[in-house]
């Protein structure tokens, strides 16, 4: 179980690692939000794809994550997915990088809200700071998709305050997650 709990807090570690980078960008987007529709595409289609990517390496890490990251492989196919249409499809509006960058945020806020369900049926103390950190993330994707700040913030600014939002709430988790790794794991096994 002490091997289980430290490859699972160096995922975590590694998850912060990429938070950070999703923070730095929010905070360079926000300050230089008016880059082209290409530019932006890429930008976000790139976050996505390495979001996709450590979503697999989370899975795959060693047989580890079949069962504690089981939902991470879902993750990891729509970030994939929607990155590298971002990448790659020449998008004519801002509107549309905000609807895929919300499709994403809107999958990932659910499957945290798939794993509070599972530490409320385990009684674990966590369950209701993940639940509501989860929510706020869907709530974050459903305003991503609609924008209804446009007359007062642009679509760009906007997700650059979501993924920097998103990488604190995200961050307290795997802080959380860490400190509980080994009655976490448990719940899993």
């Amino acid at each position: 179980m002490d091997d289980a709990v430290k490859r699972f807090k160096s995922l975590e570690n590694i998850s912060v690692c990429m938070l950070v980078i999703d923070l730095l960008i929010g905070l360079i987007l926000f300050k230089y939000s008016d880059y082209s529709i290409k530019v932006n595409s890429v930008i976000f289609g790139g976050l996505l794809v390495v979001h996709g990517l450590f979503s697999f390496i989370k899975y795959f890490y060693d047989g580890f994550g079949a069962k504690v990251f089981s939902t991470e492989v879902i993750n990891g196919v729509v970030a994939l997915i929607l990155g590298i249409f971002m990448c790659f499809y020449k998008l004519n509006s801002l509107k549309m990088i905000g609807i895929l960058v919300g499709i994403w945020i809107i999958f990932d806020g659910l499957l945290k809200i798939w794993h509070s369900v599972i530490f409320f049926k385990k009684k674990e103390e966590i369950g209701p700071l993940v639940m509501l950190s989860s929510l706020l993330v869907v709530v974050m994707g459903v305003l991503a998709i609609f924008n209804p700040f446009k007359d007062y913030i642009s679509v760009i600014r906007l997700l650059a305050i979501f993924f920097m939002a998103y990488a604190i709430l995200h961050g307290m988790l795997c802080f959380l997650y860490k400190k509980r790794a080994k009655e976490l794991l448990s719940i899993f096994r």
